[in-house]
């Protein structure tokens, strides 16, 4: 059900009702409030028939809904929903842009579901507002495995998220007018798709009044391992880290559910749905080339002044993120992280992000994680190099040079074979403190990679970080002398940045507009561009 209270602030219908059809003796009575009716039907016993009872559509702040009493057996309800008489202002024709590496297990099971409920399903009155752009970065996936001709498959070489959404966008640009494309939707290729968030997306902008037409409609992000809880709806860059809107929201609460629709300020979306208009995904207004992490921010950070819309019922489910510690993602996200600093605020928020930038790398000394100290330090001297070392930047040969640095993950079963190790992993426990004599034992403590680093952790000698989730982890050594060595290294590297971050930050504001152009994106992604403007691989 799309949410009647932000329908009236955003939409244009005017008048609701439900629709029902059920044989046998049934009440239907749809509610305004815990006492207030809005309208009771009886029907004749063995009918059956479609009722259509009118919901009162004058008030601003109640929620909306509607129950069933039987009042004989046998009764039973053949369907129901919400409807309107109003007519759309809007076709919006709606393209999803996904962007896969190696997840093939994923994107076919998304596209299973999306072909069944809305693609090939005749009945689906949004069949023909949806289209599917897959951006194969991997180049593994096979077309005869999808049923729908909705669904492209576009091979693509590995230029990471931001460039192989990117190049969905270029497909999408190219075919706007041919299609009639409004939207677009970034979307992640391991999300659980629910098909009825699209649905919802597809009648809000339906309906949509004009001064929301620009605006963003975010998708909320539900954790998978705990399905009923949420994980971000929204967020805000403070300048440092992303404070995230509506966390931990349990979706079994009513009442939970109807805080989740109040608006709080927002920065972004996150990609993994996020539905942006033509008019703002625009051949002068594309991503940066993060490579991975950040894009998203930036690009919503960077349009923001649109607004962003989030609706209960329109999300995904995802694997959650506080556990996934990647070595690589040390590198991509101080670099990243400092290159937008220094588009989008003045001053670059140099002493804040300095400090935050201390505090990463204190966590890293903490649990043991030396080689990500160096890796931040690249991440820094490689911002210092400056937007035409980005541009000019091979994306392959940088993460390959980032992972010849990092640790290099193994599943837990070739790490331990120690019992009370492998508890501590199964039930996802582990001490809130450690005895100096439990240091001597020949087991190894485990913890998940997300944990806050503490002294409870730097006492011990080795300890073994795994993903909870994929179940994968490593084990790292206590090194006082590796610790120094970080610390000179990263002040360094420190000294280096704020000697050059002004100059460096100028450099990098001059070349906004042209990093995110078409322009270099073909010329990025080996591309060339003929006489229509279409966009072709580059032998």
């Amino acid at each position: 059900m799309l949410s009647e209270i932000l329908i009236s602030e955003t939409g244009l219908i005017k008048t609701v009702n439900t629709e029902t059809a059920f044989p046998g003796t049934n009440v239907s009575e749809p509610v305004i409030s815990e006492t207030e009716k809005a309208k009771s039907e009886v029907l004749d016993p063995g009918a059956s028939k479609t009722c259509t009872i009118p919901f009162p559509y004058d008030k601003q702040d109640e929620f909306l809904w509607f129950s069933f009493e039987s009042l004989s057996a046998g009764s039973h309800i053949l369907s129901a929903g919400y409807v309107t008489q109003d007519i759309p202002k809007y076709r919006p024709m709606v393209a999803i842009d996904i962007c896969t590496f190696h997840r093939e297990e994923y994107v076919y099971r998304n596209m299973e579901v999306l072909e069944r409920s809305i693609l090939c399903n005749p009945e689906n009155p949004y069949r023909s507002n949806l289209l599917v752009y897959i951006v194969d970065n991997g180049q593994t996936l096979e077309p005869a495995n999808i049923a729908s001709d909705c669904i492209h498959i576009i091979p693509n070489r590995n230029v990471g998220g931001s460039g192989g959404f990117t190049r969905g966008i270029l497909e999408i640009l190219k075919d706007r007018e041919q299609k009639h494309i409004t939207h677009m939707i970034f979307m992640d290729d391991d999300a659980v798709i629910e098909p009825d968030a699209l649905i919802r997306t597809i009648a809000l902008l339906s309906f949509i009044k004009d001064q929301y037409r620009d605006a963003c409609i975010g998708g909320a992000m539900h954790r998978i391992d705990q399905p009923y809880i949420q994980h971000e709806s929204g967020a805000v860059w403070n300048g440092v880290t992303s404070v995230r809107n509506h966390e931990g929201v349990d979706l079994r609460n009513f009442d939970e559910i109807v805080e989740n629709e109040n608006i709080l300020p927002t920065s972004y979306a996150g990609w993994w749905y996020a539905c942006y208009p033509l008019t703002v995904v625009r051949a002068d207004n594309l991503p940066l080339p993060m490579f991975i992490h950040c894009d998203d921010m930036e690009y919503g950070i960077r349009n923001r002044k649109n607004g962003f819309i989030f609706l209960n019922g329109i999300c995904v489910w995802h694997n959650s993120f506080e556990h996934r510690r990647t070595s690589a993602l040390s590198y991509y996200d101080v670099r990243n992280i400092t290159i937008m600093n220094a588009l989008i605020y003045p001053d670059g928020n140099e002493r804040a992000w300095i400090k935050n930038l201390w505090k990463r790398v204190i966590g890293d000394l903490l649990r043991f994680r030396y080689r990500d100290v160096y890796i931040k330090c690249l991440g820094i001297s490689d911002f210092l190099r400056g937007p035409e070392y980005l541009k000019a930047m091979d994306p392959v040969e940088k993460l390959r040079e980032v992972n010849a640095m990092g640790y290099k993950f193994k599943p837990v079963a070739e790490l331990t074979d120690d019992p009370e190790t492998l508890r501590e992993i199964r039930e996802y426990g582990f001490p809130e403190e450690v005895k100096t004599s439990d240091r001597q034992k020949t087991h190894i403590h485990a913890y998940p990679m997300g944990i806050h680093p503490s002294f409870t952790l730097f006492l011990q000698k080795s300890i073994l970080l795994f993903e909870p989730s994929e179940n994968y982890g490593m084990i790292v050594q206590h090194s006082i002398a590796e610790m120094w060595k970080c610390l000179i290294a990263f002040y360094r590297t420190l000294r280096k940045l704020k000697h050059r971050y002004a100059e460096v930050r100028q450099a990098y504001r001059k070349a906004y507009n042209a990093m995110s152009s078409k322009e270099f994106w073909v010329k990025f992604l080996s591309y060339k561009l003929d006489v229509a403007g279409e966009t072709h691989e580059s032998e």
